[in-house]
């Protein structure tokens, strides 16, 4: 299930990073790995209270599936920034945007996986969505 659709993207969130195109391949992503945060909480519908909080996780969330889909195809060295240099049997490496703010966040380790989850915690923390034990 896609927790939002390309005219609440565009309208509501005010999103206008993924063309129209791409806006179901990135959401379908996006609201696969909400799924899996929420343990399937969501497959039956939104909690009316909730409505809002789960539709924009989806957008951010596709935002930077979005990002990151682009920036791991593109090898234009003008779009990537110097991560390390070495003189001796010279050696350089450049990494993506996403890739440097992942590890603004997160350390040098984080990739988009500690995105996905610090996107889907700050939406859906107070929710109750993200609760790992089981309801009476």
């Amino acid at each position: 299930m896609m927790y939002a659709n390309y005219s609440y993207y565009t309208d509501n969130f005010g999103g206008s990073l993924i063309p129209e195109t791409d806006w179901n391949r990135t959401a379908g992503i996006a609201s696969s790995w909400m799924d899996s945060a929420t343990f399937g909480r969501l497959t039956n519908g939104i909690p009316d209270e909730w409505e809002n909080e789960v539709r924009n996780c989806c957008c951010e969330l596709s935002e930077q599936v979005y990002s990151f889909v682009i920036s791991s195809i593109s090898n234009d060295e003008d779009d990537a920034k110097l991560s390390s240099e070495k003189i001796g049997n010279y050696s350089i490496t450049y990494r993506s945007d996403a890739e440097f703010f992942a590890s603004f966040l997160h350390g040098s380790t984080a990739g988009f996986e500690d995105i996905a989850k610090s996107i889907v915690s700050r939406y859906l923390g107070r929710t109750g969505l993200l609760y790992r034990g089981v309801y009476e």
